[in-house]
């Protein structure tokens, strides 16, 4: 009973985000799939992280509605936007 109650039912945003994750490297290919990642699935938005500003801007300008389709095809989820912030990581 308590789980119920501390953990919803349902599939969480981690597992949201993991399932897009797939679909997303499929729709943009390895060279882009390399320099981004996918961070946090908020209230149908999607918030991708580019290693620079020129594929950050690509990505929100050029290619969102397409990426948007692809996405909510590819995972069931009803997506509403796609955005984008320049940020770096290592891999490790």
């Amino acid at each position: 009973m308590i789980a119920s109650v501390v953990r919803p039912k349902g599939e969480g945003r981690h597992d949201k985000l993991s399932r897009l994750e797939a679909v997303w490297n499929e729709a943009v290919g390895k060279r882009i799939a390399k320099d981004t990642r996918l961070v946090q699935l908020k209230n149908r938005v999607l918030l991708v992280e580019a290693r620079s500003a020129g594929l950050a801007q690509e990505l929100s300008v050029y290619m969102k509605q397409r990426l948007l389709t692809c996405l909510r095809e590819g995972s069931g989820l009803a997506l509403e936007d796609l955005r984008c912030r320049v940020g770096g990581w290592n891999e490790g």
